[in-house]
C-alpha cells in the first residue's frame, strides 16, 4: 500500500504531465531525459495561453484588451495633422457614374447616378474619430462630379441628375464639402466650374472652357483651358447664402445654377461682362 501511494504522489508532481490551465485534460511532453532539461520541460508545460489574463502573466509588454482608444489621447493638433496627412489628396476625389434603367409604362429610359467612393477606413474606428476626420476629409478635398455621357440629351439634363445623386448620398454631410467641381459637356467644348472655399466668408469659382479636353483610359483628362469666363451671377449666389457661414450647401448651390442655367452654345458671338471684362456664358434661360 505504501509503495502505490508512493506512485500516485510521485504522478502527481511529475512536470512531464501537466494538466491544460481550465481543462481536465492532460498533455503528454517528452520525457525530461529526452529534452535540454528537465526546466525546459518544465517551461513548456506551463506555457498554456488560454485567456488574455494568461497571455499578460507571460508577456508583460502586451498591454492590456480594454476598450481604451490611446489615439484620442493625442493633441487635437496632432490629430488633425494624421488626417490631414491620411485624408487630404493633392487631385480631386473623382466619382464613378452608375447607369440605372427605369422604365415608365411602354418607354424605357436611362438615368445615371454617382456613387461616391466609400469613406476611408480610418472613419471606421468610433464615433469621436469618424466625426473628426470626415470634417477634415469633406472640408479639404475637392469632389469631382462625372462628366457622363457625350449624347446631347444627357447633356442638358445629365449634370442636373448628377448633382442630385451626389447630394442624396451626402445627406447631412453635405454642409462639411469645401470644394466642388464638375464637367459639363456643351457643343463647342468641355466647360469646367471649380467653387471651394478660400476663407470661411469667402467662395472662389473658376469656369473654363476647352476646345479640345481629351480622356486618357484611366478617366482623367487632359485638360487646357482656353480662357476664363464670367462668374459674377454665380457670386451672386454665394453672396446671397453667405448668412449660412461656411457650408457646403452654397458650394451646390452654386454648381446648381451652373448645371440648370448655363450651356456653351454654339454660333453666338461673345459678350463681355461690364464687371470684369471676362467672357460671358451663354444662359439656356432666364
Amino acid at each position: 500500500m505504501a509503495r502505490r501511494k508512493a506512485r500516485k504522489r510521485s504522478s502527481r508532481t511529475d512536470p512531464t504531465r501537466q494538466p491544460f490551465l481550465g481543462n481536465d485534460t492532460e498533455i503528454n511532453l517528452p520525457h525530461p531525459d529526452h529534452t535540454e532539461s528537465a526546466q525546459a520541460a518544465l517551461a513548456a508545460a506551463n506555457y498554456l495561453v488560454h485567456n488574455e489574463s494568461d497571455r499578460r502573466n507571460y508577456d508583460p509588454e502586451i498591454p492590456p484588451a480594454n476598450d481604451r482608444c490611446y489615439f484620442l489621447e493625442l493633441s487635437a493638433e496632432l490629430r488633425n495633422n494624421i488626417y490631414r496627412m491620411s485624408l487630404v489628396r493633392h487631385n480631386a476625389v473623382t466619382m464613378d457614374l452608375e447607369r440605372k434603367q427605369t422604365h415608365y409604362s411602354c418607354s424605357r429610359k436611362y438615368d445615371y447616378s454617382v456613387k461616391p467612393p466609400m469613406d476611408p477606413a480610418l472613419t471606421r474606428t468610433n464615433r469621436q474619430v469618424r466625426h473628426e476626420a470626415l470634417s477634415i476629409y469633406y472640408s479639404e478635398n475637392i469632389f469631382q462630379i462625372p462628366m457622363g455621357p457625350t449624347e446631347y440629351s444627357f447633356r442638358v439634363s445629365g449634370p442636373i441628375q448628377t448633382l442630385r445623386s451626389f447630394e442624396k448620398h451626402l445627406g447631412h454631410r453635405a454642409g462639411l464639402l469645401g470644394g466642388v467641381s464638375m464637367f459639363a459637356q456643351g457643343i463647342d467644348g468641355l466647360a469646367y466650374i471649380k467653387a471651394q472655399f478660400l476663407s470661411d466668408n469667402e467662395v472662389g469659382i473658376e469656369l473654363d472652357l476647352d476646345l479640345d479636353a481629351r480622356a486618357h483610359k484611366g478617366g482623367d483628362l487632359e485638360f487646357h483651358p482656353i480662357q476664363k469666363y464670367c462668374v459674377c451671377d454665380l457670386q451672386k449666389v454665394a453672396h446671397k447664402y453667405k448668412r449660412k457661414g461656411r457650408s457646403g450647401e452654397i458650394l451646390l448651390s452654386i454648381i446648381r445654377r451652373f448645371s440648370d442655367k448655363y450651356f456653351v452654345a454654339q454660333g453666338t458671338g461673345p459678350c463681355l461682362c461690364s464687371k470684369c471684362g471676362l467672357t460671358m456664358m451663354n444662359r439656356m434661360q432666364d
